[in-house]
């Protein structure tokens, strides 16, 4: 297999040196994951199964709840959370992620929140 001739740009090294790489968003991610059994054994619900953009689901166990909102798109999205009450975020891949109810998902914007 031929290295991609972008290696010097894009390469394991340079992520690890930048802490708003998806390297560094990935390992926030397995470290909630440990943190937060719903993630693993939480009963899961897809929500919006038909939007051909967005991956919306949640996961619930005993009193724990938690909602995963994926934006696979280059559009933005509105999306309005104050069904679910106080939303609390747990992590994003956008680091100015206001607490509102009503939500503007920016492009390829991942978040998680506990309610």
């Amino acid at each position: 297999m031929k290295v991609n001739p972008n290696y010097r740009a894009i390469n394991v090294e340079q992520q690890k040196n930048d802490p708003s790489s998806i390297y560094h968003f990935y390992k926030k991610m397995i470290d909630l994951r440990k943190k937060h059994q719903v993630l693993v054994y939480g009963e899961y619900e897809l929500l919006w199964e038909d939007h051909p953009e967005l991956y919306i689901y949640t996961r619930n166990m005993n009193d724990n709840s938690v909602m995963v909102i994926c934006n696979f798109s280059m559009n933005h999205h509105q999306i309005d959370l104050s069904y679910w009450g106080k939303m609390e975020l747990l992590l994003a891949n956008y680091e100015d992620c206001p607490e509102v109810s009503l939500i503007d998902l920016r492009p390829y914007e991942t978040r998680v929140y506990r309610y």
